[in-house]
Formats: C-alpha cells, sequence, structure tokens
C-alpha cells in the first residue's frame, strides 16, 4: 500500500510528525513540498496521500496553499492532512476541502509547542516536555487512523472560521514582506545557517551578514536555527527563548531549501 508524505516545516514539530506517521505505513516515502513547489502540477499515483505542515492564522501557509493547489487527485486514493499547532481554533480542512474540491478524506490536527514569536514567547521546557509527549500519542493513534484508512473532518470550528476570515487572508497577503522587520544584531557569526534553512531561499548572505528578498513565508526558521540567536523580529524578541524540535536538526530541515534542490539540478 503505497503512500507519499508531503510535508512543510520551519522549525521541525511539522517534520518530525510526518516521520512519525511515515515509520507507521509500510512503503512511505517523504517529499518536501518546497522541493515540488516549481512544478505545474503534481499527480502523485501512490495509493494513500499525505499532506503535514503547520497551522498559520488558522489555516494554511502559503506555500502549503499553492502546493496543495497543484495535486491532482484521484477518487481512489486516500487523502489526509496532519496539521501541527500551538493552540487556538481552526478552518485548516475547510480551505483544504476548498482547494481539493472536497477531494480529502480526512484532517488530523496535533498541538506541538508554538514557536510565533511576534504574539507570544516559547513555552517553558516543562510544557514544552508535556506538549511533546502528548503529541507522540497523537501521532500513533493518527497512524493508527490512516491505516484503517477512516474518515475524520478535523476539529474546525466556528470561532476557526470566524479568526480565519478576520486575519488568515490579511496575514496571507502581507507575510512575504514581513521580513522587511527582520534584524540582524553585531552577533552574527556569518555562519550562513539562516540561508540554508529558508525553505523557499528567501535569504541570501551578502558581505557575510543575511538578507531577505520579500517571499517569506513566516516560519521563522531563520530566526529560531539561528546558533548566536542574532536574528531578530523586533528589538522585544532579543530577550525571547528559540524553539525547534529537539530530534529534529538543521541539517533536516535544510533538505527541503528550494536553491539547494537548484543548484544541485544545474550542477547535473
Amino acid at each position: 500500500m503505497a503512500t507519499v508524505l508531503y510535508w512543510f516545516s520551519g522549525t521541525g514539530n511539522s517534520l518530525y510528525a510526518a516521520r512519525k506517521v511515515a515509520a507507521g505505513l509500510d512503503d512511505c516515502e517523504l517529499l518536501p513540498m518546497a522541493e515540488l513547489s516549481e512544478r505545474e502540477r503534481v499527480s502523485p499515483d501512490h495509493e494513500i496521500v499525505g499532506l503535514v505542515f503547520p497551522m498559520y492564522f488558522e489555516g494554511l501557509p502559503n506555500l502549503v496553499r499553492s502546493f496543495a493547489d497543484k495535486l491532482e487527485i484521484n477518487s481512489d486514493q486516500y487523502v489526509f492532512a496532519v496539521a501541527t499547532f500551538g493552540g487556538g481554533p481552526s478552518w485548516v480542512a475547510g480551505e483544504l476541502k476548498q482547494i481539493l474540491k472536497h477531494q480529502l478524506d480526512a484532517v488530523f490536527m496535533v498541538p506541538m509547542p508554538g514557536n510565533y514569536l511576534p504574539l507570544y514567547d516559547i513555552a517553558s521546557g516543562k510544557k514544552v516536555k508535556k506538549l511533546l509527549s502528548a503529541a507522540e500519542s497523537t501521532l500513533k493513534k493518527i497512524t493508527e487512523e490512516i491505516r484503517d484508512r477512516n474518515r475524520s473532518s478535523g476539529s474546525d470550528s466556528l470561532p476557526g472560521k470566524l479568526l480565519y476570515r478576520l486575519f488568515h487572508k490579511k496575514w496571507s497577503r502581507t507575510a512575504p514582506g514581513k521580513d522587511a522587520k527582520f534584524m540582524v544584531t553585531s552577533d552574527c557569526i556569518s555562519c550562513g545557517l539562516c540561508a540554508s534553512v529558508c525553505p523557499v531561499g528567501n535569504v541570501m548572505i551578502v558581505d557575510g551578514s543575511p538578507q531577505w528578498r520579500h517571499r517569506c513565508e513566516e516560519c521563522l526558521a531563520c530566526v529560531h536555527w539561528c546558533p548566536e540567536r542574532a536574528i531578530l523580529i523586533s528589538r522585544k524578541t532579543a530577550g525571547q527563548k528559540r524553539y525547534h524540535h529537539p530530534e529534529i536538526t538543521s541539517g533536516d530541515i535544510c533538505v527541503q531549501n528550494l536553491n539547494r534542490k537548484i543548484k544541485k539540478n544545474n550542477s547535473v
């Protein structure tokens, strides 16, 4: 029963979720969405098709929405989504169903540590461990549901729909340019990791310092993976903690870097 899981992740929560689900399924392939983002259409021939990603402002990240719009699904395939989130209501299922023309069998939500520094600080270490432990159990149950091809409507709610309409479209429109507020402190060591972990190649290193190209996904990978905490979203984030999933490395995240894929293909 061949399965393909398409994933997108900034700080590792969704990649970890994808790996845990994949480990419980037979003949499962993991592919970064960013790697396929330049294609006009994506037509998987697998029996089971999954999308794993974080929820942003009650809905889909821009890259995920664009990717889902490219998917060509047939009625014989079992299609599911797993969305990780830091808290709050959602309208993920509603948005995906509209894009996929209701060819969506199940949506699963997994609470995990939040990382959106413009709105809140990272939770305490004790709370993070508790969330990650609970996520293990949730992901195990989700994998069983997928193996049995069960249907699930997700956890969409009226508050989620209202908040989605109020905030998500504006966020989606303005997200690419929000990197204009990013700044770099003198702690920067010019390691270039910020450019490597950016899934859409939005960060360039110029004269040893990162510069952003205003096509940001606002995944905040560059902020959270910086080893010196030298990248700030605003001055108030200087004292905030950083977060990435403890079992995911920066190298794991770099795999989805779009510029890396383009350079690799051009070198063949």
